[in-house]
């Protein structure tokens, strides 16, 4: 099996040139459209994942379609160094590298209907229609919020009475056994 995995990495590694060391333009970024992943399937995502669009800097009609990933929809630019690491470009300063070592790129060199469809779902301008798409499913990133941080510590104070608790049974039960 481990064969058939590297074969696979290397083939899309190979349908996927045109994508690797490329700047991508932001043009727009939403939440995947319900009625998509019905007709779509919805294998890999679910509906309301976010995704952005971007298209290469020197080719208006090859785009990126980057799935599950809120932070990327920070970067008007995209410096695509590998299919697991970027460089994001969001205005003034320096570039925030961007790691999602887990990800999965896939690619079409040919017109892709659902690149256009999402296209036209997160922006209103008229764009050329696609010649080419990568489609890279980041890893799901964490959202941790203060209610998760008052969870966990909670857990955490949960966790410590009850070993306590235990604490306190085996040393009766040995006082007892005791006497």
């Amino acid at each position: 099996m481990p064969r058939r995995r590297n074969y696979d990495q290397r083939m899309a590694a190979g349908r996927c040139d045109a994508s690797v060391k490329r700047t991508w333009n932001m043009i727009c970024s939403g939440e995947y459209p319900e009625d998509m992943a019905d007709k779509y399937g919805g294998y890999l995502l679910n509906d309301g994942e976010p995704y952005s669009v971007f298209s290469m800097e020197k080719k208006q009609t090859h785009y990126l379609i980057f799935f599950r990933s809120e932070t990327i929809a920070n970067c008007k630019t995209l410096e695509f160094v590998n299919s697991t690491f970027f460089r994001c470009f969001g205005g003034v300063g320096k570039p925030k590298p961007l790691s999602y070592p887990r990800s999965k790129l896939s690619c079409v060199n040919y017109s892709f209907r659902m690149t256009d469809e999402l296209v036209s779902y997160c922006t209103t301008r008229y764009l050329p229609s696609n010649e080419f798409s990568a489609i890279l499913y980041a890893e799901y990133e964490e959202k941790v919020t203060d209610n998760a941080r008052e969870h966990n510590c909670s857990s955490f104070l949960n966790m410590n009475v009850w070993l306590l608790l235990v604490i306190v049974i085996i040393s009766l039960f040995i006082i007892i056994r005791l006497r």
